[in-house]
């Protein structure tokens, strides 16, 4: 394939922590939130306490955390991803979950973090 790339942009390695695989055709995008994290496995503990809490919601989705290792994107540590079928079908799961009291008393059970971007993607093909 590259010989079909004029220019490639910036790379990132890293790994993945935690991870729901997606079984639903239909969630082809993903939001991706690069963040800081002040602590990997107090996040990580209260990410999964969250995926388990809200089965329900994030059925059929693919869900993880994970690191930056190699090239961290404008001092990011961290990543976290949700699929979706479109913005709007993800604005419709992050209002519904953000309206219950247990949602943000987890999401605060994360530690310290900084948010800094986030950008959605889409799956074209899988292997």
């Amino acid at each position: 394939m590259d010989n079909y790339v004029e220019e490639f942009g910036e790379s990132y390695m890293g790994r993945v922590l935690s991870r729901q695989e997606g079984t639903n055709e239909d969630y082809k995008w993903t939001h991706i939130w690069d963040i800081k994290v002040s602590d990997p496995n107090q996040f990580k503990i209260a990410h999964e306490k969250i995926i388990k809490k809200f089965k329900k919601q994030f059925e059929g989705r693919w869900v993880a955390f994970g690191t930056y290792d190699i090239n961290y994107p404008n001092g990011a540590t961290h990543w976290v991803g949700v699929s979706g079928k479109d913005n709007h079908e993800h604005i419709m799961l992050y209002d519904e979950l953000q309206k219950q009291s247990e949602f943000i008393k987890l999401i605060g059970e994360r530690g310290k973090t900084e948010d800094v971007r986030d950008y959605m993607v889409t799956n074209l093909k899988s292997y």
